[in-house]
């Protein structure tokens, strides 16, 4: 049986409508406030999720922390599409270090992040390019917390240190999941053979072309044109199809 504060919900009260409808985050802020103080009276998850986003759209960044108090001091039940709000919100904030530690707010909420989650935090942060260590330290010790990256979890990060002329690091990535035994795709591939060809390491590209045959993977049209491209510039495209 539910609890009577579970059944006070705020729409059956017509709160929900004019809390969702302000425009005002402070003004949307003080009518939640307020109605918390009615008997019997608990709000829907869903309006911590409005209010969090009005909250995060207007950059007010400290309510959103009280609300987060909130919910978990009052053992609310959430959803990963919380997180999600979350990262995005700090992102566009360039707040990037609260967008790192959703991750382990997750699991301070006893939500266990998928490979998916991690994603979505890995593309949204690692397009800025000063914080792509951070980004990779937390990558490194998911594990510990039972959460295994996944192929594209290891293409982002790759592709990323690659645009950011750090081969080595990316190479490092791509051997690490053969360790982990995360089998790399094509696209693995071809984000390595596009970071040697911007070095001009053409040889070490073809090199890793003939390693991805012999493997069997079937190589996509984007590889074999950078390949082309690069080996173009080099004057060695008639060895390349000789050989």
């Amino acid at each position: 049986m539910a609890r009577q504060s579970d059944m006070a919900d705020d729409g059956v009260l017509g709160v929900k409508k004019p809390f969702s409808w302000s425009s005002d985050p402070f003004l949307a802020k003080e009518i939640f406030d307020v109605t918390t103080t009615q008997p019997n009276f608990r709000h829907s998850y869903s309006s911590f999720l409005v209010l969090i986003l009005k909250l995060g759209c207007s950059k007010h960044f400290s309510p959103i922390d009280d609300l987060l108090v909130r919910l978990k001091s009052d053992q609310y039940r959430v959803t990963p599409t919380l997180f999600s709000y979350l990262i995005k919100i700090y992102v566009e904030a360039d707040l990037l270090e609260k967008a790192l530690n959703v991750f382990y707010k997750m699991l301070e909420f006893n939500v266990k992040p998928l490979p998916r989650h991690l994603n979505h935090i890995l593309e949204l942060i690692i397009s800025h390019c000063n914080f792509i260590m951070p980004t990779f330290d937390l990558f490194m010790t998911t594990h510990k917390y039972g959460v295994f990256p996944n192929t594209k979890s290891y293409n982002i990060l790759m592709g990323a240190f690659c645009l950011n002329g750090d081969l080595s690091i990316a190479y490092k990535l791509f051997n690490k999941m053969f360790e982990r035994d995360v089998m790399p795709d094509a696209k693995s591939y071809r984000i390595l053979m596009q970071g040697l060809c911007r070095k001009s390491q053409v040889n070490r590209a073809v090199d890793l072309l003939e390693d991805m045959l012999n493997k069997r993977f079937v190589p996509d049209s984007l590889s074999y044109t950078t390949l082309l491209n690069s080996l173009c510039k080099k004057k060695k495209l008639i060895s390349f199809f000789v050989e």
